[in-house]
């Protein structure tokens, strides 16, 4: 929201050369609906978002909404509250199957993190059942009629 418009005006010198921002991936409305798919299938008492975070709290703020519509708590990776944080809160209050979904387009070197976090999470709280489910990239095809929707400016709010 700050860095992207900076960059595109400091590139954007020529006038045969038009960049657009388009809404974020956050804002298309079959995201929530890819990320319930991912939810549905595992029976938990309590989800959580798992996301990358920011030190910009404002940056945070449309997963903070995305979680609400989800009805699941956020965590972030890099910033707090720290999954462990919520974990440690969930079970406070009596939930023993906590699901975990991270928020993140692909799998990779963070993912691998996760699930290793996860993996030490459970010795932690051995009476826990911890399910981590997949990364998005499990759902390629519907990503990318998603981002389509975004980059041509289709009507996708029906």
């Amino acid at each position: 929201m700050v860095d992207l418009p900076a960059a595109i005006a400091a590139v954007q010198t020529s006038p045969n050369q038009m960049l657009t921002i388009t809404p974020h991936l956050g804002s298309h409305p079959g995201l929530k609906r890819l990320l319930n798919e991912c939810l549905s299938p595992l029976p938990m008492e309590a989800w959580i978002l798992l996301a990358h975070g920011s030190r910009r709290s404002s940056a945070n703020q449309a997963i903070e909404q995305l979680a609400l519509d989800l009805g699941t708590v956020t965590a972030y990776w890099s910033t707090a509250p720290s999954l462990e944080t919520r974990i440690h809160e969930l079970a406070a209050s009596g939930l023993r199957k906590i699901g975990i979904l991270p928020y993140f387009l692909f799998s990779g070197a963070i993912t691998d993190a996760i699930a290793q976090g996860v993996a030490q999470l459970r010795l932690t709280f051995p009476n826990l059942t911890l399910t981590l489910a997949q990364p998005l990239d499990v759902k390629i095809p519907e990503l990318a009629d998603l981002l389509v929707d975004l980059a041509v400016g289709r009507d996708y709010r029906r």
